[in-house]
């Protein structure tokens, strides 16, 4: 849809939000996009969302992607000033309140609009993505182009507390609604890692990922947009095929890689890091995104560490941005290993075991130690089972080609 707008309406998240007062007419237009449904002659795709056949809306939550706690406050003043009256619209802030006294003012907020006959919106950065509950929430809105799979599992999970809805109705199910900017956010949607952070969750032990795959996407209705801003159900097979191929899962696999798990300051005692990793250290990063790790550092920073952290070091930062090398690149572990297992904890260790030539080529290209590459699977830093998936896709494919005598 984007690529149909004026050059002036191009943009992402990352920097509509990073200034409102510069970008308010923008942000502006969206807004009654979303809540409004109203008709308008300019820039009519943008009011075609037709949001409103999917959700009621009656309790919106927004996690915004906003860098500071004053562009937080200015983006809650704009979505009030614009609504008016029939809106109550709630700043979520952290710096001052516990998840308990926000669930309290959410509800007696939500109590008073409900005798008022308003609806409610609530905007956060962070606050109230996890250890907060109110079912009366029916809608959640992801406005930000990256962040960790972890977190939005989490923010989407705001809206699947069970309960009563706005209406005392019993509650059968939420709304997640992602709008994508940035185009390499269309690579790798929050919908798309929380489908496949749900499979990986609830998959049986003896099932194939892809399988509890596809049974996630079967159980959820899965809406896009066409070129006219008209909603499409997405079939959930298609749509779960598309989950399963290799591409897809490596990228999930990186989102997915648990950084807070990392004890940087003994990795980097203990050698994790090598030097060889150096030599070809801009390579990699043409190759991977690395915004997962980026996000991680920046939260960090604003939980009030010290400026002279570890996670802030230049080492550091090169370690956690290997470690996601890797997550991402798991599939090329099988090559060394002449793709003999679908394991990637058997095959690290078929690679120890065939000696020091073999683990040297292994940790001159990932950079990082075999035993530290071994400890990061054994430990689900790096999520196993999916790299499993990855492996075993990459192993399928390569047998297909091969010739048969």
């Amino acid at each position: 849809m984007q690529e149909q707008m004026p050059e002036g309406l191009q943009t992402k998240w990352s920097k509509l939000l990073a200034d409102v007062d510069q970008n308010q007419f923008v942000l502006e237009t969206i807004i009654d996009a979303i809540f409004k449904q109203g008709d308008i002659n300019s820039y009519p795709e943008l009011y075609n969302l037709t949001l409103s056949e999917v959700s009621r809306g009656d309790v919106s939550m927004i996690f915004g992607g906003f860098p500071n706690k004053s562009q937080h406050n200015k983006f809650v003043k704009l979505v009030q000033k614009r609504l008016g009256d029939s809106f109550v619209v709630v700043q979520i802030n952290g710096d001052e309140t516990t998840n308990r006294e926000v669930e309290n003012l959410v509800e007696s907020k939500i109590n008073k609009a409900k005798n008022n006959g308003q609806r409610v919106v609530l905007v956060s950065r962070d606050m109230a993505s996890r250890s907060f509950s109110e079912s009366r929430i029916d809608t959640v809105f992801l406005m930000y182009d990256n962040g960790l799979l972890a977190q939005t599992v989490q923010k989407v999970s705001r809206a699947f507390t069970p309960g009563k809805t706005y209406e005392g109705e019993v509650k059968t199910h939420g709304s997640i609604i992602t709008l994508s900017f940035d185009d390499n956010r269309g690579e790798l949607d929050p919908v798309d890692q929380y489908v496949v952070a749900e499979a990986a969750r609830i998959a049986k032990e003896d099932e194939p990922l892809q399988e509890s795959i596809k049974r996630v996407a079967r159980s959820f209705n899965i809406f896009a947009q066409d070129t006219e801003g008209r909603k499409i159900e997405v079939e959930a097979d298609e749509y779960a095929e598309k989950l399963i191929s290799n591409t897809s899962l490596t990228k999930v696999c990186g989102a997915s890689t648990k950084f807070h798990m990392i004890d940087i300051q003994a990795c980097i005692e203990g050698g994790a890091l090598l030097s060889a990793r150096k030599s070809s250290a801009e390579n990699h990063k043409a190759q991977v995104k690395t915004s997962g790790v980026k996000t991680y550092i920046k939260s960090q920073e604003s939980n009030g560490s010290n400026r002279e952290s570890n996670e802030e070091t230049k080492e550091a930062r090169e370690l956690l941005q290997t470690v996601n090398y890797l997550a991402q690149n798991v599939s090329e572990l099988s090559a060394y290993n002449n793709f003999e297992s679908d394991s990637v904890i058997e095959t690290i260790e078929s690679i120890i075991d065939k000696g020091q030539p073999l683990v040297g080529e292994v940790e001159k290209f990932f950079g990082l130690s075999i035993d530290f590459i071994h400890e990061l699977f054994v430990k689900q830093i790096i999520p196993t089972r999916l790299a499993n998936t990855v492996v075993a896709g990459r192993n399928n494919r390569i047998e297909a080609f091969e010739p048969a005598w």
